[in-house]
Parts: structure tokens; C-alpha cells; sequence
């Protein structure tokens, strides 16, 4: 049978998207999905009936444990103070938690108001998750596609007061660390083991202050190489 004769899609007013799959062992499963894009969902609804086949519907043993790979890079604009030296990691487990320590150079003090940190997480375009508090604080954000829980993502904080006048000599070094913990569904969607964060500082009337992206994908997946470039070149 044709594919468009398995999905009905309604949107309603409260911005949910209900799709409805007639399986071909004629029961329909259906989900919720809120501010998803139709492809994303009825990826994910034709993934439950099986019909996009094991590359959508990955093996929960396979998934868990795969090593994918960690890169990053200064996304700090011209009026950042402070520039990545360095990231003390170059993979991560799925399923695990995976430590991830961060050196940032600072050129110059570092204003006394209150710094504000942002982390926001995408995978194909979509965002699974953004956090936003002191620079200071630690805080954790919760990766997930609609109500599909994903993983979580720990920010350290930076240790705190932060580096004022006469604190030099310059350039000196800011430290923190992430945690991040990918936990995928045993329905994963795909392009789930691709994502990008960013991580960036900002302060009232200063702007940013750094910015530091980093990025996962597994280099044995043809697919994954090619998600990570398509997001790199549109960010």
C-alpha cells in the first residue's frame, strides 16, 4: 500500500499535532507531538509500525554503547573576551555519562554583573533542549523531542567571583566541565546520535563574553558524517 494512504496528520488548536499510522497489521498507534515538523513526527510514528525499516528503528542494544565522537569550536564573535583553548575529551558514550572539562582564555576582566550562561542543543534542526542561569550555578537541562525523554545535558558553573581588576596577568584561563548524557528511547528517531550544543556567556552591556560549540556523530555512519556537516554549515 502506498505510504500516504497510512498517515493522518490533524493539527489542532492548542498546536499539537496528532499522527495516526494504520500499521499494516491493521492497529493504529498514534502520538502527540508538540512544535515538530510533520517529517520529524511521521519519521517517528512509521518508525513504531516498522515501515522505515532498522535505520529508524535502531536496536536498543546496538544504540547503547556506541562511542560517538566529540568535536568542537570557538563560536565566540569579534567581541567575545574570552576564546576556547581547549576541550579535554574527544568522544562520548551513549548511555553513559560522559565528563567534558572546557578551558576558555580571557584577554581581559571580566565584568562584576552577573554573567548569564546559555546551552541549547539541536539534532536536526530540531532543539531538544536550552537552559539559561547565573554563569556561576550549576544547572541541568533535559534533552528530549516532544514528550520522548533523550538524555540530560550538566553544566559545572564557573567558580566564582569571577576575575576582576587587577586579577591579572592576561590572558588567564576560566574552567568548567559538562556532563552529557545521551539516553536514547528504544524508539530512537534518526540523526539521534548527531546533535550540536552551544554554550555561550553573555553579560548586560558587554554581549558575549565566550562561546563554545561542541558536537557529537558517530564517523562509522555515512549518515551521521553528512548530519554533522549539514548542521556545522548552517550555524
Amino acid at each position: 500500500c502506498h505510504l500516504a494512504s497510512l498517515i493522518t496528520a490533524a493539527c489542532h488548536k492548542n498546536r499539537t499535532l496528532m499522527i495516526t499510522v494504520a500499521c499494516p497489521s491493521h492497529e493504529r498507534k498514534a502520538a502527540n507531538f508538540s512544535r515538530l515538523r510533520l517529517a520529524a513526527a511521521a519519521a517517528l510514528a512509521l518508525g513504531a509500525c516498522g515501515l522505515l525499516g532498522r535505520a529508524a528503528v535502531p536496536d536498543r542494544s546496538i544504540v547503547i554503547g556506541t562511542r560517538l565522537s566529540l568535536s568542537w569550536h570557538d563560536c565566540g564573535g569579534p567581541e567575545a573576551v574570552g576564546r576556547v583553548a581547549w576541550v579535554g575529551a574527544s568522544s562520548v558514550v551513549v548511555g553513559e555519562s560522559s565528563f567534558v572539562p572546557v578551558s576558555v582564555s580571557v584577554s581581559e576582566p571580566l565584568p562584576a554583573e552577573a554573567v548569564i550562561v546559555n546551552a541549547t542543543t539541536w539534532s536536526q534542526e530540531l532543539q531538544l533542549m536550552t537552559l539559561e542561569g547565573s554563569v556561576c550555578t550549576p544547572s541541568r537541562g533535559v534533552l528530549h523531542l516532544g514528550r520522548m525523554y533523550l538524555g540530560k545535558l550538566h553544566y559545572s558553573g564557573l567558580a566564582c567571583p569571577l576575575m576582576e581588576e587587577g586579577a591579572g596577568p592576561w590572558p588567564r584561563p576560566l574552567n568548567f566541565s559538562v556532563r552529557m548524557h545521551l539516553t536514547p528511547p528504544f524508539y530512537a528517531p534518526p540523526g539521534f546520535k548527531t546533535t550540536l550544543t552551544n554554550i555561550t556567556a553573555s553579560a548586560p552591556g558587554r554581549g558575549q563574553l565566550f562561546c563554545a560549540t561542541l558536537t557529537t556523530h558517530d564517523p562509522t555512519d555515512p549518515a551521521s558524517v553528512k548530519l554533522l556537516e549539514q548542521a556545522q554549515s548552517s550555524r
